[in-house]
């Protein structure tokens, strides 16, 4: 696959959490989308804000790497999505499954976008979400009732992660591009420090299920969310996300030549 001429870094700033950071850790040539005067966004996004963070992204390309901001913002995940014109799956690292009903009207929310974009989307096929704990998938399934996604939504827990190489290769069967979204909530505390419960996830597990993934599939975008919006941690919990936002850009970027990450 050859890279795409219109791939950007994006940095989406919704509480300056980035720039709490001192330096997020990501090359200087990253674009800024300042999100933090628009109301109604944190956590849900009432439908003025999504009309308006939607004209914020117009002139940006779905096929690049976003930093989405703290979890509160994995929405965004949605909207980068609905810029792609041809169908894709969507392979989703999370330690929620972020298919919950919604909670007053079908308002998006980052605990429902994957729902909403299996609703509306209609390039998007199949849905991989991958770190959330067994129960966690469970207690989703039983809440939706008549389960509607049987054929287009596949599971791997927290618990079987170790099993990603077997469950994603044997179950690939299409030639269809990927986009990749990644909640750092998925990792334990000592690799990123986020707003949310985290899983057990170590960086280096992450990372390998990362690239068997970029070596079976093309992948045309990725976002990143997880941050601390709060700007309660510690130096060294910064630096922690600074060095994953790095290592996640740095896999992204080397996804074509995906060894020579190895090297370094």
């Amino acid at each position: 696959m050859k890279q795409r001429d219109e791939e950007k870094l994006v940095l989406m700033d919704f509480t300056g959490a980035y720039r709490g950071q001192g330096d997020p850790g990501l090359p200087e040539e990253g674009e800024w989308i300042l999100c933090g005067d628009i109301s109604g966004t944190n956590c849900y996004c009432d439908r003025e804000a999504e009309q308006e963070l939607v004209k914020r992204i117009a002139s940006f390309s779905p096929c690049g790497i976003h930093y989405l901001d703290s979890g509160n913002y994995h929405y965004m995940s949605k909207l980068w999505t609905d810029k792609l014109q041809e169908p894709f799956d969507l392979l989703v690292f999370d330690h929620h499954t972020d298919m919950q009903q919604p909670a007053f009207g079908d308002i998006l929310s980052c605990g429902g976008w994957i729902k909403e974009a299996l609703d509306r989307n209609s390039f998007l096929r199949q849905v991989w979400i991958a770190g959330p704990p067994e129960a966690s998938i469970r207690q989703t399934m039983e809440e939706a009732g008549d389960w509607p996604y049987e054929a287009r939504v596949r599971w791997l827990s927290e618990e079987n992660l170790a099993d990603f190489t077997q469950w994603f290769k044997e179950s690939v069967d299409n030639p269809r591009p990927f986009y990749i979204s990644v909640d750092k909530d998925v990792l334990a505390p000592e690799y990123a420090c986020t707003s949310w419960d985290q899983g057990t996830v170590s960086l280096k597990s992450l990372e390998a299920c990362l690239k068997e993934a970029m070596e079976q599939v093309i992948v045309v975008g990725m976002d990143v969310c997880g941050e601390d919006s709060e700007g309660a941690f510690s130096e060294k919990e910064r630096a922690s996300n600074r060095f994953t936002n790095l290592r996640l850009y740095q896999l992204f970027k080397q996804r074509l030549n995906i060894e020579e990450l190895d090297k370094n």
